[in-house]
């Protein structure tokens, strides 16, 4: 009797251990969760959250809010028609356990629990011009991309709420580890603000186009500066980006002046990451305590000679020491799945929103 009992014990903790949830298992509670959206870049974000959840085993629906049109350009790259709807005939249809709106002037529904991921924007809610500053303080949870939210947390205090949130970032799904062959530099960008689209940078790029190994996707008419390199749009579609890394191998990742302000990343640190390619980047604050030596730094004041300078002595390094760039590109894999896929966000959402809605009860 002895024996078996010990048996039992035995296969109890040689089982247990395996109970516990990793990034790409399925969660022990299973949501329904509505993803509004009303940009593109809010859609490709999206679809790759769609895809988290239902890694987790959640289910998840995209849709776009009616609040505002999109336009035949938008349209142009997005993967299927939009169709809007009413947000609340869309709540009645799907019954979603919460929302998750992805841009500040999406309508949110009283018939279910709210949150709100605040970015670039979240200074408009204390603009007291700003009409949807009153329509925030609904929404019962926030999931803000910046750690400056020292004034958002007092503003819900002086309204007489409680604050919840998490950090949260435009981040992608887990994924396995498998070494990438560097054959290119990636670059992706709109040209959408002053930073990226000066002087400086397109000088930069135009000495770049002519080395032959950078590929450039974005709108043709924004990058008339490299025309041996740019590539036209890529799908938004929350895998086009990614796979594209992938191909090319080496992923640069420039911020806007917003985004170093704000302290907020943009989502391509997490995208080359989660591709196993190598990064060469500007010194972000929060890519150089996150990602530390795992990427290659160039320093963004210096002129464009100097910058390409840079960039191209990254590149051709990494050419040259294939082992020692792989290296790199497997610690910044591991960092990203260790700390930044979406299901572990949205495990950690879920744990918030269980404690919101015990107390709502």
């Amino acid at each position: 009797m002895k024996k078996i009992l010990l048996s039992l014990l035995l296969l109890f903790f040689r089982i247990a251990p395996c109970t516990a949830i990793e990034p790409n298992q399925p969660s022990p509670k299973l949501y329904r969760v509505l993803i509004l959206w009303t940009g593109l870049g809010e859609y490709e974000s999206s679809k790759k959250l769609q895809k988290a959840c239902h890694n987790l085993g959640w289910t998840a629906q995209v849709a776009f809010s009616p609040e505002e049109e999109i336009s035949e350009f938008d349209q142009l790259v997005l993967d299927t028609p939009i169709e809007a709807k009413e947000i609340h005939t869309i709540i009645e249809e799907f019954q979603p356990d919460f929302t998750i709106s992805l841009k500040n002037d999406i309508v949110f529904s009283s018939a279910t629990t709210n949150y709100l991921v605040i970015s670039g924007c979240w200074q408009h809610y204390f603009d007291p011009h700003f009409v949807a500053i009153e329509q925030s303080l609904e929404f019962d949870g926030f999931l803000y991309t910046t750690p400056k939210i020292a004034s958002l947390k007092a503003y819900i205090k002086e309204s007489g709420k409680t604050f919840q949130g998490m950090n949260w970032y435009f981040s992608c799904c887990a994924t396995k580890y498998k070494p990438v062959s560097p054959k290119k530099l990636f670059y992706c960008g709109f040209q959408w603000d002053p930073r990226r689209s000066g002087h400086k940078y397109q000088k930069m790029f135009s000495k770049l186009d002519k080395e032959g190994y950078l590929v450039v996707y974005g709108p043709e008419k924004r990058w008339s500066f490299v025309p041996r390199s740019r590539k036209g749009l890529l799908p938004f579609d929350g895998e086009s980006i990614c796979n594209a890394i992938r191909e090319a191998g080496i992923a640069l990742v420039l911020h806007s002046q917003s985004h170093m302000e704000l302290g907020a990343p943009t989502s391509r640190i997490f995208e080359a990451a989660s591709t196993g390619s190598v990064i060469i980047t500007d010194p972000h604050p929060f890519i150089v305590k996150e990602f530390g030596d795992s990427v290659l730094y160039i320093d963004e004041n210096k002129k464009s000679k100097e910058l390409f300078r840079q960039i191209d002595t990254h590149v051709k390094w990494i050419f040259a020491n294939p082992k020692k760039a792989e290296q790199m590109a497997r610690k910044a894999h591991t960092i990203f799945m260790e700390k930044f896929t979406l299901e572990s966000q949205l495990q950690e959402l879920a744990k918030i929103h269980e404690a919101i809605t015990t107390t709502q009860q």
